[in-house]
């Protein structure tokens, strides 16, 4: 076993897919998820990773204070600290809270944002990661975020993981969507 699977199995991950998002531009949304967000999922994590797939479109992210980073369809972020984040087509508009915008679960048990201004369309899945164990050094030496741009056929095989993980999996096999979500972070790391 490698260093990096050795540290992410102390971590004991645990994960979710919560959201399928439709924006539309304009638009901006300020994201954090809490722990507290998790608990309809599995037990109250330590500490959160948020990330997004994109599945269409393209969307500018900001971590805190950082420089704006242009995602396209095809990648994940991942904000392994779960810092505050700002996502839009762009970032000088208003920006709610993206809890404030979620409306009610689906048929498959995922809750959906649909929101902007009627214009070219971004869509994406959101989930988190929770971790047993606090921030540790290995999270705290990470970027404050990170995007993954998948290959091709890596990228058809994480849409299709992540439209079976929106079926209503998180809440039926947490371990399992735990288990994609830990590889799809040990890509993003590697």
């Amino acid at each position: 076993m490698d260093v990096l699977q050795t540290i992410l199995s102390a971590m004991k991950l645990s994960g979710s897919v919560f959201l399928e998002a439709e924006f539309s531009d304009p638009w901006c949304v300020t994201s954090q998820i809490g722990p507290e967000d998790c608990a309809v999922f599995f037990t109250e994590p330590a500490h959160v990773i948020s990330y997004h797939y994109v599945l269409q479109g393209r969307l500018l992210c900001a971590v805190g204070e950082g420089p704006p980073v242009e995602v396209s369809a095809g990648q994940v972020m991942l904000v392994p600290r779960n810092d505050r984040h700002r996502l839009g087509s762009r970032l000088d508009l208003e920006a709610p809270e993206a809890r404030d915008l979620i409306q009610p679960a689906d048929a498959r048990g995922l809750l959906r944002i649909v929101w902007g201004g009627g214009g070219e369309t971004c869509r994406m899945f959101c989930g988190f990661l929770g971790t047993v164990a606090p921030v540790n050094a290995f999270l705290l030496g990470l970027p404050s975020l990170l995007v993954v741009d998948l290959e091709a056929e890596r990228a058809d095989w994480v849409a299709r993981s992540f439209e079976f993980a929106s079926t209503g999996l998180s809440t039926r096999s947490p371990d399992l969507v735990g288990r994609l979500a830990e590889l799809l972070f040990a890509e993003a790391v590697q």
